[in-house]
C-alpha cells in the first residue's frame, strides 16, 4: 500500500507551537508570512537565534516636514513631499518643499517633524545630504541631527562651520532632501 505525499501542508492546531520543515524552500504562491501577533520577526543569515540578526520592525509611509526659523515657521508654497522608510533602527527620510514666503529672517533653518527621534548617543552627526534651488545660484547643504531630537539642521558644503539660514532659502524656491538616521 502506497502513502500519499502531502504536498499542501496546513498547520492548523493551536497545540503545535515550533513546528519544522524538512530541506528545501517554503514558498507562499498566494499569499503573504504573517505573524500572529505583534513584535515578532525573521533572523536574517543565521541558523539560531541571535539578536543581532533579528529582523523585527519594518515601516513606510509619510510624514509633514515643518520648516523654522528659530519659532517662526516658515510658509511653504503647496504640500511638501515626504517620505520615510525605517528597517530596522535605521530610518531613510526624503522630502521635497517649496518656500511660500519672502520674510526676512536670518536664524538656523530647521527642519522639524522627522517620523522617529533620533539616538546617536553624544554627538551630532551629518546624516544627509540636501539641494537648495536658489534664484541667485544652487547650492548643496549636509544634514545634521543632534541625539534625542526629531529634527535636523543644513550646514554649509562649502563652510561645514556654517549653518545655512532661512534667508539662504528664497520664496518660490525649493529643497530637496535625503538623510538617514538611527532610531530606538
Amino acid at each position: 500500500m502506497a502513502i500519499d505525499k502531502i504536498t499542501t501542508p496546513a498547520v492548523t492546531d493551536d497545540a503545535i507551537t515550533s513546528p519544522k520543515l524538512g530541506t528545501g524552500d517554503m514558498t507562499f504562491p498566494n499569499g503573504n508570512l504573517v505573524f500572529g501577533t505583534a513584535g515578532k520577526g525573521i533572523y536574517l543569515g543565521v541558523t539560531s537565534a541571535t539578536a543581532a540578526n533579528l529582523l523585527d520592525d519594518y515601516e513606510e509611509g509619510t510624514w509633514t516636514p515643518v520648516l523654522k526659523d528659530g519659532s517662526t515657521t516658515i510658509t511653504q508654497n503647496g504640500s511638501a513631499y515626504a517620505y520615510y522608510k525605517k528597517v530596522g533602527r535605521i530610518v531613510n527620510c526624503t522630502f521635497q518643499v517649496r518656500r511660500g514666503d519672502s520674510a526676512s529672517l536670518t536664524g538656523t533653518l530647521v527642519v522639524h517633524g522627522i517620523p522617529f527621534t533620533v539616538n546617536i548617543p553624544n554627538s551630532t552627526a551629518m546624516i544627509g545630504n540636501a539641494w537648495f534651488d536658489n534664484s541667485s545660484g544652487d547650492f548643496n547643504a549636509l544634514v545634521g541631527t543632534n541625539d534625542n531630537d526629531t529634527s535636523c539642521f543644513f550646514r554649509d558644503c562649502n563652510a561645514p562651520d556654517d549653518y545655512i539660514t532661512s534667508n539662504d532659502w528664497v520664496n518660490g524656491r525649493y529643497i530637496y532632501c535625503s538623510f538617514t538616521y538611527q532610531t530606538d
